[in-house]
């Protein structure tokens, strides 16, 4: 049995905006986390290392950036664990300048656009047969140039690439897509995939035959990447489906909160408490609103309040003031305040569905900034 460390889309240097103020702090612990994987390789006693494209965001990374993967890299070969790259969509082998021109800490890396003879290695766990894939848009159909080799032990596929149902698939120009057929018939033990950012061991995959294992994303590029986030260790036998494990990035994940009904809260403040509790240690919260707000809420204020606790966080309001019981009352009444919510409400109404679905939303809002500026308290 071979066993492998398999990550992709570790996306180096990213500028993390949705991190804030936070975002080279981000880009630090993610690179420290990518320090940590000698440490992740020595526990876990793996034969060799998979990078399956996207090491780096784009293909200019700081000079830093570049000594820690080259040293990072440099220890895992030295320690016996030959390491494996291609280039994947965001630092690709067509960018100018090339970033993989040069040698990359012992590292062998795939540049060719189609597959070529295995690179093979003899592990503690047998014999080792890698193919590699560097995608080039220009070239068209490089799926049909792969071939295995006639040698024993175990042949592993590596390809940045995305299969049908991915978003990217449709939209995305500069994609490798891999039809479901190639991918189910390939002769091979494992297929190393990278470009999805989300997890996906091979059951999950149509077919039976299936030996394809996506790893997700390294570590949260933004904070709709919500979860664990991290690699796979796979283990390799011959004739039989891999067996994958997947594994925790060091970096903060990023920790989906879901719904949060706003009902029972009286302030930002009492908001931010109520959410706390629900958020684990050294998480990044997202969270939407829901429920009919008893005060005239600012998401923002929330959102400030649960960075300062976290660092960042992101607040999608999806309540609905304006249908609050309490401006019911309200509404009734001859002032100010009760014409205010009258005008405001039949803004938000007045749109016709699908015309414009942002003007709700801004109707909301100003009704909200109106009654805070009146000072009515619900």
């Amino acid at each position: 049995m071979i066993r492998l460390l398999h990550l992709s889309d570790v996306h180096l240097g990213a500028r993390y905006d949705d991190f804030g103020a936070q975002a080279d702090m981000r880009r630090q612990e993610v690179l420290d986390a990518f320090r940590g994987l000698t440490q992740v390789a020595e526990a876990a006693e793996v034969d060799a290392v998979l990078i399956a494209g996207d090491l780096f965001d784009s293909p200019t990374p700081s000079d830093y950036t570049l000594a820690v993967v080259r040293q990072t890299l440099r220890r895992l070969v030295d320690a016996g664990r030959p390491v494996f790259v291609i280039p994947g969509n965001n630092d690709a082998i067509t960018c100018n300048p090339q970033l993989y021109a040069d040698q990359l800490g012992g590292a062998y890396i795939f540049r060719d656009p189609v597959f070529r003879t295995p690179v093979s290695v003899e592990t503690a766990g047998g014999p080792l047969h890698v193919y590699g894939l560097a995608y080039d848009w220009a070239r068209p159909e490089p799926l049909g140039t792969y071939r295995r080799a006639d040698a024993p032990g175990a042949h592993v596929v590596l390809v940045h690439a995305c299969t049908s149902g991915m978003p990217n698939w449709r939209w995305y120009p500069n994609v490798l897509r891999l039809p479901a057929g190639w991918l189910n018939s390939v002769e091979a033990d494992y297929v190393a995939l990278g470009d999805s950012h989300w997890y996906r061991p091979p059951e999950t995959f149509e077919d039976d035959r299936s030996r394809a294992c996506y790893p997700g994303s390294f570590a949260a590029v933004d904070l709709s990447e919500t979860g664990p986030r991290g690699w796979v260790i796979a283990s390799i036998e011959q004739g039989a489906r891999p067996e994958v494990v997947p594994g925790a990035c060091r970096a903060r994940p990023v920790f989906d909160v879901g719904e949060f009904d706003v009902r029972g809260s009286d302030s930002e403040e009492a908001l931010a408490v109520a959410l706390v509790s629900n958020v684990p240690a050294g998480a990044v919260p997202t969270v939407m609103l829901v429920g009919e707000p008893t005060f005239p809420l600012q998401p923002e204020v929330l959102q400030a309040k649960l960075e300062q606790r976290f660092g960042c966080a992101k607040v999608v309001d999806r309540t609905r003031y304006a249908a609050s019981s309490r401006l019911d009352t309200l509404t009734a009444q001859d002032t100010i305040a009760g014409h205010v919510i009258r005008l405001g409400r039949s803004r938000i109404d007045e749109t016709p569905a699908g015309e414009d679905e942002a003007a709700p939303e801004i109707a909301e809002r100003a009704l909200r900034l109106a009654l805070r500026t009146l000072r009515v308290d619900g």
